[in-house]
């Protein structure tokens, strides 16, 4: 239990309210506003994560649980990480409930009375919405997902496209990115990477690809139905630093905006960046996009952009785009769910000059290629 001054002392510094005397999760509560609730574990609660992420730090703790914070969520928008039931019951839904424990960290408490206390620790690397051409540095482990395909020169290895961990043995990328003019066919994933230059970090694993598998509709260098995924040579143990995405539950993108990440050049023909990059970008509507690639009209895009496949995503405002390099990377946004978890709803395919004003890159739509990833990754499953 806290002590009251312990609870003032925190009130003052982060803007928390502490209720009188400890509830317990399931508790009603009230929250700031007068607004009902359920005491809920802060993983479970949408909303308070969303004030928290935007440096809110004003809702209500009921009390803790181990060293979980309890906080009282309001009415109707608590779920439980643990338990909560896929909206649909596919595989991929299931398998990213799955994944999203390794968002956490177990430990272990000692009771004097009986067994010890198993208890959830977030090991989280973000704890606000972030704001590639015009992006700024990833934290460590903010996108534990995140994979570099390799192609072989010799006793060298070119980094040259991105994937995403979508299993413990499959990495979804562009079909484009199986095979390079300079150096062949792809041949290495790289997992749990920060920073290109730094040689002393642990979580680091290097696999070979024992499978390519493009789209059977993927015919280079027509460019649609650009998407594929790499079997690696084992299961990878995964952990906090190295966990699979989610794949998306509907075609639609709920949100304005999308996260794209990627270790390509941050101008148009520039340097490559070392260190993971991750940059917002506007979500554009189809008919947008298609105004943007009219003049493209050609052998590769003959029916210019498709809703049902395709999406699309840039800045309207501002430099901000994927650039070379990181093709093949995700283009994502927050599980609506889970805690400190992504949702890859693109995979980036093809753009214009990078960070030009106006316009988008074209990124392939996951949903559309659903029932294919899942008979691959999970089958008779």
């Amino acid at each position: 239990m806290m002590s009251k001054t312990l609870i003032l002392f925190w009130s003052l510094i982060f803007g928390v309210i502490f209720v009188d005397g400890q509830l317990s999760e399931g508790d009603r509560c009230n929250t700031r506003t007068g607004q009902s609730g359920t005491c809920t574990k802060i993983s479970g609660c949408v909303s308070v994560q969303n004030d928290i992420r935007n440096r809110r730090r004003d809702h209500v703790v009921c009390g803790y649980e181990g060293f979980v914070q309890v906080v009282c969520c309001p009415g109707g928008q608590a779920t439980t990480t643990t338990t909560r039931r896929p909206i649909s019951n596919r595989i991929s839904a299931r398998k990213c409930t799955e994944y999203a424990e390794f968002a956490y960290n177990k430990i272990y408490i000692t009771n004097v009375f009986g067994p010890p206390t198993e208890r959830k620790v977030s090991n989280c690397a973000y704890t606000s919405v972030p704001l590639i051409v015009g992006g700024t540095e990833a934290n460590v482990r903010e996108f534990p997902h995140m994979a570099l395909i390799g192609f072989e020169d010799g006793n060298t290895i070119h980094w040259d496209c991105g994937g995403t961990l979508i299993s413990e043995q499959f990495v979804l990328s562009a079909a484009h990115c199986f095979d390079s003019r300079d150096y062949g066919p792809a041949r290495y994933v790289r997992l749990g990477e920060h920073d290109l230059n730094r040689k002393d970090d642990g979580t680091v694993v290097d696999l070979r690809i024992i499978q390519s598998i493009p789209h059977p509709d993927y015919r280079y260098p027509i460019q649609y139905n650009d998407i594929g995924l790499f079997k690696l040579e084992r299961r990878v143990e995964l952990n906090g630093a190295i966990r699979p995405a989610c794949l998306p539950e509907q075609s639609a993108v709920q949100t304005k905006s999308a996260i794209a990440t990627g270790w390509g050049t941050v101008s148009w023909r520039g340097r490559q960046s070392n260190a993971l990059l991750k940059v917002t970008l506007d979500m554009f509507t189809e008919a947008e996009c298609n105004r943007t690639y009219s003049s493209d009209i050609n052998r590769k895009l003959n029916r210019g952009i498709l809703e049902e496949s395709q999406v699309c995503a840039g800045s309207h405002k501002e430099e901000k785009d994927s650039c070379q390099g990181d093709s093949g990377g995700p283009l994502q946004i927050y599980h609506d769910t889970h805690h400190c978890t992504y949702t890859i709803v693109g995979v980036t395919s093809f753009g214009k000059a990078c960070g030009t004003i106006g316009t988008p890159g074209v990124y392939t739509r996951v949903y559309a290629f659903l029932n294919w990833i899942e008979k691959i990754v999970w089958p008779n499953q």
